[in-house]
């Protein structure tokens, strides 16, 4: 038996249970079937040809029926579909063959191609309509001519472990869901994204070896590829047609396991200022060469983007860092240096590499990711000896963190920044945290100011010419040739916390202003001068100590006066005998105006220190900058005496003995790890933690990792070390076998108000 509809565009209804035998013909109408065995028996299959429609509906599941497809549809217009499914979830069991240009549409419910070798692509075939269609079977196809093309607004699940079509995918809207990685069938046939989306599955972690152009944001802005699941990898080349977004969103908890890595080439174009737009709010590594001839790169999302691989990224377009973290492993992350690099508000740029220039030029505004409490700032330096050439301008108030923690007595780790503009149209603040040692070798120009914070140093080395104030939190600013602040009388310089040292340079420091203990450390050679240009602002109660300065001696003392205690105070203080000084015992050796300051404050052979006065000497000191207290400080005396302006004459006198505070503690000291019972997967690491008193140990342990220099950042470490001098003990686990490893000991303390990271010396281990 034979059934043909051919004429009038009819519509024939099968809801039986039929039983023939013969071939089942569709030239023209529609064939409207409601029942499995609709189609009678499966041997002789069934034909659509073109203006013939196949249709699907009461959730049925059509018997191994091959089916020849030859039609995009039936009716005036010809576009609803060879086989259209109208209405409840059905399934095609039979395989379907393109034979000629065709059309699959699912208008409602759903339809699945779930046969073995479930679609064979003789023709191009597009797959359309609003509702979802799945083929959970093979798409094979031996001509590159013909290709599967997505349109409408419903999804394609493409689920075949072993698609091997030959011809391209093109994805106009809607979306192409991926569940293998063989999806997108053979590398030969790129998938073309215009408008629609390719979703990996969130299922399982992928390796797709397909190439593919790519153009637009996605359908409904999800992106033109976007990543749902595990770890997946992108490894055909990807190349822009137009300005395009990818979207790693995955499900993993914690961005260290990245959910997408792209490995392939990125080519963001030859022509045409088109964008790649990276969505991150799981983490995206691409480790493939970046090329275009001015193609850009921004990063969004929350997540970090990692920028990694051996080969040197050559696009020549701007690179937006808007939101989130972007780690570079490589100078050439950012391509050439064209265009430039802008790091907007709530970004940051983690440069985790070592012995690298980067010669970007950078644009920076904020403070970066917060972390907690604090921020990670728009600039972070993770390890590592690094430089920065590039102009660096502030776009607004920013801040760059060099060094992740700081480690005592490290100088392995450093940073050279070249010129930095602070602003010429507004007055910005940059804050540069050092936790390692950082030089600035370029002018710092702009109408902004420096804040410096972290614990270790910052060295200016060229002469810089910004309007703003200088201002020393925490740490240490040292002077690395002379001259190098700014020489505008208005300049100030204020200490609210921290050492300012002179390096054995001379330099003026503008007006002086103390608003928290300070220090000043003169202890160099040759003989330099430090120059305050006006008269000084003071905070009650706050102490300026100035380290290395020795004086003349005059006569002895025996008059007291009135000490005003507590209120703005001068402290001179030496390591060295002062001058006529023969042994210990002559500690009460002072001039009438105690020691004595003409115009200056000399030292015999290090440095001196300047404060601009009509009269300078002692008392006029006191009265112009405000001073109630000048203590002069000798540590090899071990005494000291605190001077005093008297409230009638202005008259300097001496005043009682005063005792100094006490020295700041330093970190508390780790040993070398020592590694044992080493194992395919674990070892067991030992070392010991000792103080000198007066810090307190807040965690301790041993850190590994297959990457030199671990950090307690990582999350493989032990923290059950103790909080006191002792033995740290613990184990490292989930080691993988013929791996190098690295180990240390760590201990996170608090001196004062500071917080710091101590290192014991590295080791390394190989796992048999």
């Amino acid at each position: 038996m034979k059934s043909a509809v051919t004429s009038n565009y009819s519509t024939l209804i099968l809801n039986g249970n039929n039983s023939y035998t013969g071939a089942t013909t569709i030239s023209g109408g529609i064939i409207n079937v409601r029942n499995a065995n609709a189609l009678g028996g499966t041997g002789s299959g069934t034909s659509i040809s073109s203006g013939g429609a196949l249709e699907l509906q009461d959730g049925i599941t059509l018997t191994a029926e091959p089916i020849s497809l030859s039609s995009t549809g039936s009716g005036v217009s010809a576009t609803t579909g060879g086989i259209r499914n109208l209405s409840g979830d059905n399934s095609i069991t039979g395989t379907v063959t393109s034979a000629a240009t065709s059309r699959i549409n699912t208008d409602l419910g759903s339809l699945t191609l779930n046969n073995a070798g479930a679609l064979v692509l003789n023709a191009s075939t597009t797959i359309g309509g609003v509702n979802n269609t799945s083929i959970t079977g093979k798409v094979s196809g031996t001509n590159a001519s013909f290709s599967i093309t997505k349109d409408g607004n419903g999804t394609l699940t493409l689920s075949g472990t072993n698609n091997d079509y030959l011809g391209q995918t093109l994805v106009s809207a809607g979306i192409v869901k991926v569940n293998n990685s063989n999806s997108l069938g053979a590398t030969s046939g790129n998938t073309v994204v215009n408008g629609g989306t390719v979703l990996l599955d969130s299922a399982g972690a992928y390796t797709i070896s397909e190439p593919f152009n790519i153009t637009g944001t996605g359908y409904t802005s999800l992106g033109t590829i976007r990543n749902l699941g595990k770890i997946s990898t992108l490894n055909g080349n990807i190349t822009l047609a137009g300005s395009s977004t990818i979207v790693s969103s995955g499900n993993h908890t914690t961005s260290s396991n990245d959910s997408l890595l792209i490995t392939g080439a990125v080519d963001l174009g030859a022509t045409g200022n088109y964008i790649l737009t990276t969505v991150v709010d799981r983490g995206l590594n691409i480790s493939g060469i970046i090329s275009g001839n001015t193609g850009g790169l921004t990063k969004t999302g929350l997540d970090t983007l990692l920028i990694t691989g051996t080969g040197a990224n050559t696009y020549k377009g701007v690179t937006v860092l808007s939101f989130g973290k972007t780690k570079i492993k490589k100078a050439s992350a950012f391509g050439t240096v064209d265009a430039g690099t802008t790091i907007s508000d709530g970004a940051t740029l983690l440069i985790d590499m070592n012995g690298f220039t980067l010669t970007e030029p950078l644009s920076i505004k904020g403070i970066g990711v917060s972390s907690g409490a604090n921020y990670e700032g728009a600039i972070k330096t993770l390890y590592g000896k690094n430089s920065i050439t590039g102009n660096l301008t502030l776009l607004g108030n920013s801040r760059i963190n060099i060094g992740a923690v700081y480690q005592v007595g490290n100088s392995s780790d450093s940073l050279n920044l070249s010129s930095i503009n602070t602003g010429s149209s507004s007055a910005f603040e940059l804050t540069l945290t050092s936790n390692v040692g950082t030089k600035v070798v370029g002018v710092i120009s702009g109408n902004g100011s420096i804040i410096k914070e972290g614990l270790d140093t910052l060295v200016l080395s060229a002469i810089n010419t910004y309007a703003g104030a200088t201002r020393l939190n925490t740490g240490c600013i040292r002077l690395g040739a002379n001259y190098v602040l700014p020489s505008a009388s208005t300049h100030s310089f204020i200490f609210n916390g921290g050492t300012f040292s002179s390096g054995g340079f001379t330099d003026t420091l503008g007006i002086l202003s103390i608003t928290e203990n300070s220090s000043i450390d003169i202890r160099y050679t040759p003989t330099h001068e430090l120059r305050f240009s006006e008269k000084a602002n003071f905070t009650a109660g706050k102490t300026l100590t100035i380290y290395g300065w020795s004086g003349l001696v005059a006569e002895t003392i025996t008059k007291y006066g009135q000490s005003k205690g507590g209120d703005s105070i001068l402290v001179l203080k030496t390591l060295l005998k002062r001058s006529g000084e023969t042994s210990t015992s002559k500690t009460n050796t002072m001039t009438k105006y105690g020691q004595e300051i003409t115009a200056a404050i000399f030292t015999n052979y290090r440095g001196k220190i300047y404060f601009t006065a009509a009269t300078p000497f002692a008392a006029t000191l006191l009265n112009q900058f405000e001073l109630n207290r000048i203590i002069f400080h000798n540590d090899f005396s071990g005494t000291d005496y605190a001077s005093s302006q008297n409230s009638s004459t202005r008259e300097l006198v001496a005043g009682d003995a005063y005792v100094a505070p006490t020295e700041t503690q330093v970190a508390p000291t780790l040993s070398q790890v020592t590694a044992s019972s080493i194992t395919a997967t674990g070892a067991s690491l030992g070392a010991a933690i000792s103080t000198n008193g007066g810090v307190t140990i807040n965690s301790s342990g041993v850190v590994w990792s297959n990457i030199p220099a671990p950090t307690a950042l990582l999350s493989t470490k032990t923290t059950n070390g103790p909080t006191a001098v002792g033995s740290i003990t613990g184990n490292a686990t989930s080691l993988t076998t013929g791996t190098v490893y690295y180990a240390r000991a760590y201990a996170v303390y608090t001196i004062g108000t500071k917080t710091g990271t101590a290192y014991g010396p590295e080791i390394s281990f190989t796992t048999p």
